[in-house]
């Protein structure tokens, strides 16, 4: 998958945004697909990331559909008087029946050493591929930025983590070292096959 020909010598932008913290986070649960809620501390996050946002002059907000990515974006469309688009595209790795679990609960599992060892390989019921997760972020924002010069993007922990891996051309079991926290915003620049990434202190 090459997605990098849509951009010739056009120079594009993309502010990735993780959403912002859930009880789930707070309390070390699995949420994957599983839909939860922004809590007091993550609504706090969220307006914090959209004042630093503020004067950036960005096409469009592309945000996952899932609740606490959503409650984000909005937070940031509605300081930032920025157009705001869901796609579902965007959503976090299906995590199949760890989903409501706790991290605690499936630590030493054969699964898990494969899991934090080798994401890539992990084969779980009712669980996405690594790969497949990357394939559709990708898609879509690239995609997007075919008619956008600067992009806002809101998704969550692993799904933008494959994304920094795809643009600077990382394996798939790097991830673990590009797991963003939550309300953390990280500044792509693009342009032709150079990359910078640089991530923005809140």
């Amino acid at each position: 998958m090459n997605l990098w020909r849509c951009f010739l010598i056009d120079l594009k932008t993309v502010y990735l945004v993780r959403h912002g913290q859930t009880d789930a986070n707070l309390n070390h649960i699995i949420q994957g697909q599983t839909d939860t809620s922004l809590n007091e501390t993550g609504l706090f996050q969220a307006q914090k990331v959209a004042e630093e946002l503020k004067n950036v002059r960005a096409d469009l907000i592309l945000s996952s559909d899932l609740s606490r990515a959503a409650q984000t974006a909005k937070i940031i469309a509605e300081v930032c008087s920025i157009p705001l688009k869901f796609d579902k595209r965007l959503r976090e790795m299906s995590l199949g029946i760890w989903e409501g679990k706790r991290f605690e609960e499936i630590e030493n599992t054969p699964l898990s050493n494969i899991w934090f060892k080798k994401p890539s390989q992990l084969r779980l019921e009712g669980a996405e591929r690594v790969e497949k997760v990357q394939e559709r972020v990708v898609a879509t924002i690239f995609n997007t930025l075919k008619r956008c010069k600067t992009l806002i993007v809101v998704s969550h922990g692993l799904a933008i983590a494959l994304f920094l891996l795809y643009v600077n051309k990382l394996p798939l079991d790097s991830m673990w070292k590009y797991l963003v926290d939550n309300a953390s915003v990280s500044k792509i620049i693009l342009s032709g096959e150079l990359v910078n990434v640089t991530q923005i202190s809140l």
